[in-house]
């Protein structure tokens, strides 16, 4: 199934009202971290860390740049998903996108699909 928003809010994102959030709230942006550290356990760890850096550089706009450990990948993932944050809408549209094409790293890998992180979604009231 294919993420729809307006794409209007790819440059200005919505206001915030009912379900409807400008940013990303912290507690979210928390949960959806711990959600690719689970992802990462199947892999190699730096492999995973920066299959999602990618997809949230590519949100912000900024070109993905190969950390130089694991502890530098989890720090500078963190930075590109607190700036991608800004944008709900294009966070969202990084983290359905990198878990939709994780299965490139390894035979049997297993993201989290859309209903899952629409469950992280409903809970932290940014969509219904």
């Amino acid at each position: 199934m294919a993420l729809r928003f307006n794409g209007a809010w790819r440059f200005v994102p919505p206001a915030d009202g009912t379900f409807t959030n400008t940013t990303i709230p912290t507690a979210a942006l928390n949960e959806f971290q711990d959600l690719i550290r689970r992802v990462a356990t199947q892999g190699d760890l730096q492999d995973v860390l920066e299959h999602f850096k990618g997809y949230f550089c590519r949100a912000v706009g900024s070109a993905h740049v190969q950390s130089s450990n694991v502890s530098w990948a989890e720090t500078d993932l963190r930075l590109y998903m607190e700036q991608a944050a800004e944008n709900a809408p294009l966070f969202i549209e990084a983290m359905v996108e990198a878990c939709r094409y994780a299965a490139g790293l390894g035979e049997d890998f297993y993201a989290p699909d859309t209903s899952a992180i629409n469950l992280l979604l409903v809970k932290h009231h940014i969509a219904k």
